[in-house]
């Protein structure tokens, strides 16, 4: 504020910043009712959201106009989107033992799917995928469900490449990220242990371990340049 004496009391008052809401000049484009979803993925490159509801298909959205293009008849446990543009869903397990399935859709081919069994034990909570991540040469990191280790299968044939053992007893839940040859793997609460992220070098078969820290995590993302790591927990959210 300008307080000096050679101006009057009107004057200052005119001089003061106005404090406006942060929504003020945020209008929404785009309303999409999706009351049933419970999670979402967007492919910006090919103006596509993906939205999966609650025992229900998976529905996809154009960007632009907001409008439904398409319904895929699938109950989907989780979406992973590759930065060639593949999409990756797992569908819940049929009746055990027979498995869960990988659904993948090639950018090329959209919106058929390639589909491959995704082998797992009777139990149908281990038969579900809750993290997958592409790597180098069409490897896919997947994320046991009992969360232990972390498998890694042939994204051509589903064949099981490796198992990485993380290094601790079952835990509650893993979060994947990964960035070029970079895979991080947070873990939130081990048994009889402290949470930790620990980071991979994933450029070989066999992960090499490059760095572990303490930290609890209920997600996990990476900047596109890769210099960012971001954690989400329920009351904050941290950046390394």
């Amino acid at each position: 504020r300008d307080r000096s004496p050679s101006r009057g009391l009107g004057d200052v008052y005119k001089r003061q910043p106005v404090a406006w809401p942060f929504t003020a000049g945020w209008l929404p484009r785009v309303n999409i009712n999706a009351a049933g979803s419970y999670f979402s993925l967007i492919d910006s490159t090919a103006q596509r959201l993906y939205v999966a509801e609650f025992g229900g298909p998976l529905r996809v959205y154009d960007t632009t106009t907001g409008n439904l293009t398409l319904t895929l008849p699938l109950v989907v446990r989780s979406l992973a989107l590759a930065p060639d543009g593949t999409l990756y869903a797992t569908t819940l397990p049929e009746t055990p033992p027979v498995g869960g399935r990988l659904h993948i859709f090639e950018p090329d081919a959209w919106p058929a799917a390639r589909v491959l069994p995704y082998p797992c034990t009777p139990t149908p909570y281990t038969c579900t995928v809750s993290e997958l991540q592409e790597g180098p040469d069409g490897r896919l990191y997947v994320a046991d469900p009992e969360g232990q280790f972390v498998h890694i299968f042939d994204g051509q044939t589903a064949q099981l490449l490796h198992t990485l053992d993380i290094g601790f007893g079952p835990l509650n839940y893993l979060e994947l990220a990964l960035h070029d040859t970079t895979l991080y793997v947070g873990a939130t609460q081990p048994n009889g242990g402290v949470p930790f992220v620990a980071v991979y070098d994933v450029a070989e078969l066999v992960p090499t371990q490059l760095d572990t820290f303490a930290h609890a995590t209920w997600g996990l993302h990476v900047s596109p340049d890769g210099r960012y790591l971001y954690s989400s927990q329920p009351e904050e959210s941290v950046q390394y």
